[in-house]
């Protein structure tokens, strides 16, 4: 049975190896409000070609999303925010990739990849990609403007390693800060793309020796595993 990783489920096991192994074998989750707004977002610029289109869509989906009983605890009314950051994209960073010539004739959404390499299996999912250009832009609904550390993290890298071994060249990256309505060029720093590759041994490395511990911390509050981590925590008497 092939081990399929992402950039995601490999962050999770650098958040929390215990995280990683809900994950990998499809625990119970319940999605937190701010993955539910984000997954919206992300549908919305995919769907939709207008930002009143984008609003309906996405008030639409937060209220049936937020109805069911696997989010009880949520606020059913839409969040205002959903049009800071849609106008954010279609009235700051649409016209600008336009602009600057960064849209394809043919660019692809929601592009989804498959890698085999051996007894593992690389996925993702790239938000916008331009084939003709070999450009990659990657939509954050962060409220905060992205870090010099988040402009460097793990996805990008695993993104630019994944790219090259599909179309045999090297892309250009954009963080698209939703939020404040502008993209960021990612700076590839060269010396570090060697980590991606250990850094996926090691997640193999960890799933074929089973030794997936707790990391308890400010972490488990957005996690969606929570409750049912909490629960195996009090059976194996981890905490009182």
């Amino acid at each position: 049975m092939p081990i399929y990783l992402s950039a995601s489920s490999i962050s999770d096991l650098m958040t929390c190896p215990k995280r990683f192994y809900y994950r990998l074998n499809k625990a119970p989750d319940t999605p937190n409000e701010h993955m539910i707004f984000g997954s919206i977002v992300h549908e919305a610029i995919e769907k939709c070609y207008n930002y009143e289109d984008a609003i309906v869509f996405s008030e639409e989906e937060w209220s049936k999303r937020t109805s069911t009983a696997f989010t009880p605890n949520l606020v059913s009314k839409p969040p205002k925010s959903f049009k800071k950051i849609l106008s954010g994209y279609y009235w700051n960073i649409y016209p600008r990739m336009q602009e600057l010539g960064l849209i394809g004739n043919e660019d692809e959404l929601e592009y989804f990849f498959k890698i085999p390499m051996g007894d593992i299996v690389l996925v993702g999912k790239i938000d916008r990609l331009n084939r003709q250009d070999n450009i990659i832009f990657d939509w954050k609904t962060s409220g905060y403007p992205p870090s010099q550390e988040s402009l460097q993290a793990f996805q990008f890298y695993f993104y630019h390693m994944c790219y090259e071994m599909i179309f045999k060249t090297y892309p250009k990256i954009y963080y698209g800060y939703l939020n404040g309505g502008s993209i960021l060029p990612i700076d590839i720093n060269p010396k570090l793309v060697y980590n991606v590759q250990r850094t996926i041994d090691y997640a193999v490395r960890i799933i074929q020796e089973e030794k997936f511990p707790w990391n308890v911390g400010y972490q488990c509050g957005l996690c969606s595993y929570k409750s049912h981590c909490f629960s195996e925590l009090r059976n194996n008497e981890f905490i009182n």
